[in-house]
């Protein structure tokens, strides 16, 4: 170092981040080691360790105390500026062979042990995923039983696509072991060789998600999330494999001591409701080029041609609804209304603005997430030159008015549909406050009359669908639903009501919360100062206040013995912090007498001046130093309390508008890719719904179509060149497409682009045809193009027919299959 022969390692702070970014890329982990303690307070640990009889290692040491405070893996890490836009998931995984690991079912026990049975004779196993992002305090759970091949978890794999996979060193099979290596995301393998047992498991549940589940809180927020944790539990006592999963989980983070910024204050939910939702296998992501094309390149996939989010959290969004499309046709057709809406000719200038103004926000969530794990710190823990408190309080303002920011944007859409459609409005409006004074916890009156006012609401606002409100109510909720009721049918059909709900406040019977009070009430405790730091407001910290007028008064004294220096060696002198704060610098020609009768000492020397300190400066300099570290400590308190403060109402309040801001995202890039598409014209598929009773009746129904008079439009595919003889009931029966043609001339592709259509409708967005009606479909198949996997045994024919019985076993009338070329 600058030629020296003494020993560096380390860098500056400002460098870590470059530092970690290029050890992770290179595929390896990074420990982070920290100065826990000042050379003062290693002077003081090492005179009161010299006093005492019995003196450790540790407290006799010469240099002060390191320590490592983070460790940084493929996916933990926290920083927003370390991560791409894109989700980075760490997947646990626990596996078990054994039929008394499978998840108990609610049957009896007779049907439990032939299903067991069944399933030992076919080679299934259990498994149990805790899919985590560290970036935004998410866990989401999954568990089941699989087949040999790992049908279910290839699936898993190929959706989200995990950055890291830790997974017990010993107890994986050989096949899987090999899968995990040969998946194309190239993920972090990290073995744990004591992954947790089923008792370990339990304590670990039981130390940091079982105690969050305690319903006594009395805040909303907490509540939502201890209905999250309560989740877990459950689904924990349900499934072993799980339970070890997420011990697992627990243990892995205690390893990279991210326990208590993860653990408190992690969100537990399902990775998706498979019954209302399209399932993809892994082959058809790859095969479709959903997420990435046969080459790897992500912008030439299917997820790269509809993606135009303008925020980090609304990319995420838009990926999470390609991958696990919607057959709910409800929720399907209120996207496709608000998709719709903003394709209209006069909002092109506020899908503008909305993409502008939402291009301008910071990772929220991330941000966020990295604020509310801060709540648990409440000491200091290392020694940093950076400025962090102010580093950490700045970025906490900054995101308050991220949420200001959010606001404005959802008013801008309210604005614009209220002038559009200012009868929907009111009626929305009245019906949502007759909701909230029904539900509140008024008197019987309250509730009897809130449908009444309902009703009138939605007569003023002349909409004939006032006649759905019931007369008597039972009780608060019964009036809030009949309430929201009506303000539905008012609103529906002169606007989109999805976008209403995403962008008006509750009381107009919308979802966005009211951010402006809670952000007003959490900038209340900060103090800005003129320098541009950020400071507790004065009273609120004690310890800060105390610490502040002591620093004032050190700082006071410095200048007084400043003043009186200059006097007595008749000269302008000033302080100077070079070598050492505080240095009085003086002209060089001063006499040795002067110097000698100031008790000066010389420090440092520049050309023409001279530096000193004396003896009354640096004892008053070793006082100020004990106070602002005094301050620097007086900080972690606070900053807990901001934290927990901000914590309270974010489930309920901040984290509700994000994910409204992030929906609206998605919904704008879905209106913008419908109005750049190149092709001749994009369409709003036709969503039919499932036979009416067969949702209510077995799953061994078998329904029959019955079609009269339909027009040939409405058949399927083969009917639309059919010659004028033949018949409409004929040809809307046909369940299976054989396309022949030459070579390279587009059947593949033909098959890919029906499925690739199939996907946009499911998620609310147009399609590139001039006609697209469909049933939702609740499974896609895809067989295209020869393969086989010669490590794992298994030729072109084998996988052919693997892909074969796959189809006819887990096949329904409702799914797509698409086979390209079968032998």
């Amino acid at each position: 170092m600058g030629g020296s022969e003494k020993p560096h390692c380390g860098f500056p702070e400002q460098s870590l981040q470059h530092h970690l970014r290029a050890l992770l890329n290179a595929g390896h982990k990074a420990v982070v080691v920290e100065q826990l303690e000042t050379p003062k307070e290693l002077q003081r640990r090492r005179s009161s360790s010299s006093s005492s009889s019995s003196s450790s290692s540790s407290s006799s040491s010469k240099t002060v105390l390191r320590k490592p405070t983070q460790i940084l893996t493929a996916g933990a890490v926290e920083a927003p500026e370390m991560l791409p836009p894109e989700a980075r998931l760490m997947l646990v995984l626990a596996v078990s062979t054994d039929p008394a690991d499978l998840p108990q079912q609610q049957q009896q026990q007779q049907q439990q042990q032939q299903q067991q049975q069944q399933q030992q004779q076919e080679g299934c196993c259990s498994y149990g995923a805790a899919l985590v992002d560290v970036s935004t305090n998410k866990v989401y759970l999954e568990t089941g039983r699989d087949s040999s091949n790992w049908r279910q978890l290839r699936g898993l794999l190929g959706k989200a696509q995990p950055v890291e996979i830790v997974f017990a060193a010993a107890a994986l099979p050989p096949l899987l072991l090999l899968l995990l290596k040969r998946l194309p995301c190239l993920p972090q393998l990290s073995p744990l060789p004591e992954f947790p047992d089923a008792l370990r498991a339990q304590q670990l549940l039981d130390t940091y998600v079982r105690p969050r589940c305690s319903s006594s809180s009395s805040s909303s927020s907490s509540s939502s999330s201890s209905s999250g944790c309560a989740y877990c539990v459950r689904e924990c006592e349900r499934s072993p494999c799980l339970l070890r999963a997420v011990g697992g989980l627990c243990e892995y983070m205690q390893q990279l001591l991210l326990q208590q910024k993860l653990l408190p204050v992690a969100s537990f939910a399902p990775v998706s409701d498979s019954k209302c939702l399209l399932f993809l296998e892994a082959k058809a992501l790859q095969q479709l080029e959903l997420l990435a094309s046969q080459e790897g390149d992500p912008t030439r996939s299917l997820l790269g041609c509809i993606d135009t989010t303008a925020t980090a959290g609304g990319r995420r969004l838009l990926r999470r609804w390609l991958v696990a499309p919607l057959r709910c046709t409800d929720t399907l057709e209120r996207r496709l209304d608000a998709v719709g809406w903003l394709l209209q000719q006069q909002q092109q200038l506020l899908l503008q603005q909305l993409r502008c103004s939402a291009a301008r926000l910071p990772d929220v969530e991330r941000q966020a997430a990295r604020c509310l794990a801060q709540q648990q710190q409440q000491r200091r823990q290392a020694i940093y030159f950076d400025d962090v408190h102010q580093k950490a309080l700045k970025a906490f303002r900054s995101l308050l008015d991220s949420f200001e920011q959010m606001q404005q944007i959802a008013r801008l859409l309210v604005q614009q549909l209220r002038k559009q459609s200012p009868q929907a409005a009111a009626a929305a409006a009245a019906a949502a406050a007759a909701a909230a004074a029904a539900a509140a916890a008024g008197g019987a009156e309250a509730r009897r009359d809130a449908p009444a006012a309902a009703a009138a609401a939605a007569a003023e606002a002349e909409e004939p669908a006032a006649a759905a409100v019931p007369a008597a109510v039972a009780g608060p909720a019964a009036a809030a639903a009949a309430a929201a009721a009506a303000a539905a049918a008012a609103a529906g059909e002169l606007w989109p009501q999805r976008l209403w709900e995403l962008c008006a406040s509750p009381e107009e019977g919308g979802s966005f919360p009211l951010l402006l009070q809670h952000c007003s009430k959490l900038k209340a405790l900060l103090c800005l100062q003129p320098d541009g730091n950020i400071a507790p407001v004065k009273g609120l910290v004690p310890e800060y206040d105390s610490a502040s007028a002591s620093i004032a008064k050190c700082r006071s004294q410095l200048e007084e013995i400043l003043e009186q220096l200059q006097q007595e060696a008749g000269m302008s002198l000033k302080y100077s912090h070079t070598k050492f704060k505080y240095e009085v610098e003086c002209p060089e020609n001063i006499s040795k007498e002067t110097l000698r009768r100031l008790d000066a000492d010389i420090t440092s020397s520049r050309k023409g001046f001279i530096r000193f300190r004396t003896p009354a400066i640096c004892e008053l300099v070793d006082q100020l130093e004990d106070f602002e570290l005094e301050l620097n400590d007086s900080f972690y308190p606070f900053r807990c309390r901001l934290m927990k403060q901000f914590a309270e109402v974010y489930n309920e309040v901040f984290a509700v508008s994000v994910h409204c801001i992030n929906e609206l995202d998605v919904l704008q890039s879905l209106a913008t890719f419908a109005l750049t598409h190149p092709g001749p014209g994009m369409t709003r598929p036709k969503l039919l719904r499932p036979h009416p009773m067969a949702e209510k009746l077995s799953e061994n129904f078998v329904p029959n179509d019955v079609l009269l008079n339909v027009p040939d439009s409405y058949c399927s595919s083969s009917s639309s060149d059919s010659s004028s003889s033949s018949s409409s009931s004929s040809s809307s029966k046909t369940r299976l497409l054989l396309i022949t043609g030459p070579n390279m001339g587009g059947k593949s592709t033909l098959l890919r682009q029906t499925a690739l259509c199939v996907i946009l409708a499911q998620i609310g967005s147009y399609v590139p045809a001039s006609e697209c009606v469909l049933t939702p479909v609740d499974r896609i198949f895809c067989r295209l193009g020869a393969e086989d996997f010669i490590l794992q045994g298994s030729s072109t024919f084998f996988v052919e027919l693997s892909d074969i019985a796959e189809l006819t076993t887990y096949g329904t009338r409702y799914s797509l299959a698409l086979i390209d070329e079968l032998v």
